[in-house]
């Protein structure tokens, strides 16, 4: 993933090469293979290359067009050839970044929403003086920008934002989203630094800030075949374009391979895309695992599709145990890690070899799109937005005898889904743990509805694609090394497809991942196509937490998050010392965050008082509590 950044003066004054350099300095590691500046009056840009495919090396950026509009673009198109054939232009001669700002000059703001791919960019226009920043429909490239009266300032990496300042305010809405689980969306943990929204472009003019979507996850119709081998086949030859795009042999990419049925899938279609090739030409892969957590062992898993495929990839232990309770590096600009997070990535490193891969091929998304969790409620709103009542009862009465729920159980429940849908209530309340305070209790997470000319399905595939978006590990970077992330399952054409199809052909009562299952029942392990589910490590946490009380029962003596109001210090020991932890993964959140906001990189405390009737002080009776049930 190369790196673009840049830096536009809104009083006119000229940008000074010096600013560039220092911008350069901060993010230089993450992309090695050079530097590069344009410089044209109030607008300054850089490009740090980091080749990862083949069509990279016909770049030269950044780039300005004959009309002095400039780019810097970070990425790959796909249809590359389909927008050169449109644009009249030599395809195999012509970088993306030449495509781009042939196809700015033919269909100027129209022409985000032609691009297919992985890709983010930052474009100025020479005739309007207007700055764009614009990412591809699944955010897949980091983009952040600051807006000042001064001063536009964007960037792939948060680094950057720290050239001229060493320290910046927390953000307290991020931080109370953080805490309760809810989407983080366009924040940062540091005030006035956003991310430019997924499928959205942003304009930058004099007077005025524009932003605009350029692809939408809302789709009105359907794709509807007349068999389920239709869909199968459409499916297949989908998928194996997204794996074939993100996996070309020159590219130096490796595989996640976990056992489940996602990234199982994404190495069968590439040895599938292969085929004949010797082992030595097949796609490497990663695999961690845990010998330690019966629920949670991927190894029996990974290994049987490495017998069927007969190539052994790199297997890394991964253990919960490993986490501590300092503070992390303080290199790390996201909450997350902790002190022996740098130590962990240079393992990985060390076993997989330094520098031998730029790309790592990931699953996120297959488990949302494909049907992974149990869920009848989209399909079956479906028949009753469209009033085919004897269709809605008889899928119905078919899914209770797979699940074992009685139907009049299941029906109220299908009323309220859909309703939810179309007419939410405006907020999604937050069930947080007893120890946060009031002002979490407060967060809510804005829920949007949907034109009725829409299925219940497609509005439950907005909200499904915003959970997808929050999970993408290329959002969390590491400190050693950086690697693009590539999403087979993320690939806009496959999501499209799999955005319209109705919801029977995705999961079945008894049949979850239905389509995936029937479409690449040919190229799968058997082991693969009969797994059930992947279980969550919830032995391992609830491990760590008891045998680290006393730590956390220290790290949170003087907590910084107390001082802030976001929980309450007493409360929270009162649970520690009782072990009364049913919600493991807020308290883990809330470690996380702890711990990072020790490494000094907030300036000043988000302090706020409370109300002393709201506010709980630790009285002589909690003292007395603590005390007798304290271990040593």
């Amino acid at each position: 993933m190369s790196v673009i950044f840049g830096i536009c003066a809104r009083d006119g004054r000229p940008i000074e090469r010096e600013n560039l350099d220092r911008f350069a300095c901060s993010s230089e590691p993450y992309a090695p293979d050079g530097t590069s500046f344009r410089i044209d009056g109030e607008i300054g840009m850089g490009f740090q290359t980091y080749h990862t495919h083949q069509r990279c090396h016909l770049e030269s950026q950044p780039l300005v067009d004959g009309y002095g509009n400039t780019l810097a673009f970070d990425g790959r198109l796909d249809n590359s050839l389909d927008l050169c054939g449109l644009l009249g232009i030599p395809a195999h001669e012509s970088s993306d970044s030449l495509i781009i700002l042939k196809a700015f000059d033919r269909w100027g703001d129209d022409c985000f929403s032609q691009f297919v791919g992985d890709w983010s960019l930052a474009l100025w226009s020479a005739a309007s003086h207007a700055l764009y920043l614009a990412r591809d429909h699944a955010g897949t490239r980091t983009l952040y920008f600051e807006q000042t009266t001064e001063h536009i300032l964007w960037s792939t990496y948060l680094e950057t934002f720290f050239v001229m300042r060493k320290a910046r305010e927390l953000d307290g809405d991020f931080a109370a989203s953080y805490l309760a689980g809810l989407p983080i969306g366009e924040r940062t943990p540091y005030k006035g630094i956003r991310a430019v929204p997924p499928a959205h472009f942003l304009k930058f003019e004099q007077h005025r800030t524009l932003q605009v979507p350029h692809w939408t996850p809302l789709f009105q119709d359907k794709v509807l075949y007349r068999t389920d081998v239709e869909y199968e086949r459409h499916f297949f030859s989908l998928f194996r374009q997204a794996v074939a795009r993100r996996s070309a042999p020159d590219d130096l990419v490796i595989a996640q391979l976990s056992g489940g049925m996602d990234s199982t899938s994404i190495v069968a279609m590439s040895d599938f895309i292969r085929a004949g090739a010797g082992a030595e030409d097949l796609i490497d892969t990663i695999s961690y695992y845990d010998d330690s957590e019966p629920n949670w062992n991927e190894r029996p898993y990974f290994t049987a599709v490495e017998r069927h495929r007969g190539k052994v990839g790199t297997h890394i232990p991964t253990l919960f145990s490993e986490r501590t309770l300092d503070v992390p590096d303080r290199g790390y600009l996201l909450p997350g890690a902790d002190a022996n997070t740098a130590a962990i990535e240079e393992r990985l490193e060390r076993n997989i070899g330094p520098g031998r891969y730029r790309a790592v091929l990931s699953g996120v998304g297959g488990d949302e799109l494909l049907g992974g969790p149990i869920n009848p409620l989209p399909e079956l709103a479906d028949y009753l937005a469209r009033g085919k009542v004897a269709r809605l009862f008889r899928r119905a009465t078919a899914w209770c005898i797979a699940e074992r729920v009685p139907i009049i159980h299941l029906l109220p429940a299908v009323i309220r889904f859909a309703v939810n849908l179309y007419f939410p209530s405006g907020e999604n309340t937050v069930d947080c743990p007893s120890w946060y305070t009031f002002r979490l209790h407060d967060v809510v997470h804005h829920l949007e509805g949907g034109s009725v000319r829409l299925l219940p399905s497609s509005l439950d595939g907005r909200r499904m694609w915003t959970s997808i978006l929050e999970t993408q590990p290329h959002r969390f970077p590491g400190l050693r090394v950086r690697y693009e992330y590539r999403y087979p399952l993320l690939d806009r054409d496959l999501v499209d497809f799999l955005l319209r199809v109705p919801p029977e052909q995705v999961r079945r009562p008894g049949d979850r991942r239905s389509l995936m299952r029937r479409a690449m029942r040919e190229i799968l392990p058997i082991e693969i196509l009969e797994r059930k589910r992947k279980a969550f490590p919830a032995r391992a946490l609830s491990l760590f937490l008891v045998e680290h009380r006393n730590e956390i029962d220290a790290l949170f003596r003087g907590s910084r998050l107390d001082a802030m109001g976001y929980i309450d210090e007493a409360k929270f020991r009162i649970a520690l010392y009782r072990s009364d932890f049913d919600q493991t993964r807020p308290l883990m959140k809330m470690i996380g965050l702890e711990l990072w906001l020790r490494n000094d990189l907030v300036s000043s405390l988000d302090t706020v008082p409370e109300p002393q009737s709201i506010r709980m002080k630790r009285t002589a009776r909690e003292i007395r509590f603590m005390r007798k049930f304290k271990t040593t």
